[in-house]
């Protein structure tokens, strides 16, 4: 093992940056592979020793002699990290992406999972982009677009109470509004990702790749925006919340178009628009979810894997001895109070909403097809509901099957 040198691949672009406080860090790219790292000071120390001159025992020593300490547990997780992402010429089979523990992971995905890619992905975004940059740079478009979704969300909040566009009903069939509803999930998506990669270009970074994906039974549309990495925090906070926020103004574009034209045949239609667009915002925004508020919380916090390490202090987090002065509270721990607090609150409003949609929406749909009445839109409403969701469903327990399988062999 200490005879092993380690070397970085050729193809490697890096990026500094500056926390708030000072701290300095580096983001590495794999070009080749589009893959990406975080690193502190100290792991780029080690990183910039692997040029296939050094051992092992070379890279500990010169950390010991920089820090005063020994770098065997980071040293060994870097590895793992750097190896796993393609970024060492020289590393252990184990963690190679050609393996056959990963290559039987990525065979099982492939089942699930169909990828069509679209070619040059990256131009046409970046004509687009070219030709809206100025809209990104206008003070009157900013405006304008904050004052469409505000009153837009406003009419929006108060008239959906009101038993004035069923979502679920179309005339008097519900397999229709559910065919609807189902296309307009796919449209929201798909204008979501297009925000995404809009706000990529304009910061002038690549889109890696794109197209559309069959997700158990579901299609949609990917972006791979995560060359943004490279960019600096405020353009990546841009980025994670561009997709959200073209959901909020399709939504409340909608929702104005039915506040000025309220009885027209196509009203309740576009008043579905509206409310998948905002369903669609409000769970990516959820910061308990690893999407896309998420991520701009945990750049806007300068905090990497915030949800984790919140979760871990709350578990240890004791109130007694808080009050005992046996534990102090400094202001990180502070921010994983707030956290796991505004997260029960929004998973506790996200909740009460759910209970809204299906008392509004979804318990008429139960009941009308448990009961006889339309039978046979009974029928083609249920076999919508099975082609929708079975896949979906059956794709989800064989993955929660292989998570419980992967948890069980460690224990053997």
């Amino acid at each position: 093992m200490d005879e092993l040198n380690l070397c970085q691949t050729s193809d490697i672009e890096e990026a500094t940056f500056y926390t708030r406080s000072g701290e300095k860090y580096w983001i590495i790219h794999q070009t080749r592979l589009h893959t990406y790292l975080r690193l502190d000071e100290q792991d780029y120390l080690l990183w910039k020793l692997m040029d296939g001159k050094r051992t092992i025992t070379d890279l500990v020593i010169n950390f010991q002699n920089t820090y005063h300490s020994m770098p065997f547990a980071r040293l060994e997780q870097l590895i793992s990290r750097l190896s796993a992402d393609g970024f060492l010429r020289t590393f252990n089979t184990q963690y190679s992406i050609t393996s056959p523990k990963i290559q039987e992971y990525i065979d099982k995905r492939r089942f699930w999972e169909i990828l069509i890619p679209i070619p040059e992905i990256d131009r046409l975004f970046l004509k687009l982009s070219r030709n809206t940059s100025w809209l990104f740079k206008s003070q009157f478009v900013q405006f304008s677009f904050l004052l469409i979704c505000l009153s837009g969300f406003v009419y929006f909040i108060i008239t959906e109470p009101l038993p004035s566009y069923p979502i679920l009903l179309e005339g008097d069939s519900h397999v229709i509004a559910i065919l609807w509803t189902y296309l307009a999930v796919l449209a929201s998506a798909i204008l979501h990702e297009c925000g995404h990669a809009l706000a990529c270009k304009f910061y002038g970074r690549t889109i890696n790749k794109a197209g559309f994906v069959l997700y158990y039974g579901s299609p949609c549309l990917f972006v791979d925006t995560t060359d943004i990495w490279m960019a600096p925090p405020k353009a990546r906070i841009i980025v994670s919340l561009a997709g959200p926020a073209v959901n909020l103004f399709i939504g409340s574009l909608c929702s104005l178009t039915v506040f000025f034209f309220p009885d027209t045949s196509y009203s309740t239609g576009i008043w579905r628009f509206a409310f998948v667009s905002y369903c669609l915002a409000l769970i990516n925004l959820n910061p308990l979810l690893e999407f896309d508020g998420y991520y701009a919380l945990t750049d806007l916090l300068e905090l990497p894997n915030l949800r984790t390490k919140a979760f871990q202090y709350i578990r240890s987090f004791s109130i007694i001895r808080l009050f005992r002065k046996q534990e102090q509270v400094d202001s990180q721990g502070f921010i994983y109070l707030l956290y796991g607090i505004g997260g029960g609150l929004f998973t506790l409003f996200m909740v009460i909403i759910g209970l809204y949609i299906w008392e509004a929406h979804v318990e008429d749909v139960v009941t009308t097809i448990i009961s006889n009445k339309y039978e046979w839109d009974r029928f083609l409403t249920s076999l919508v509901i099975v082609l929708i969701f079975l896949p979906f469903i059956a794709g989800m327990i064989v993955q929660g099957l292989s998570y419980i399988r992967t948890h069980l062999n460690r224990f053997r």
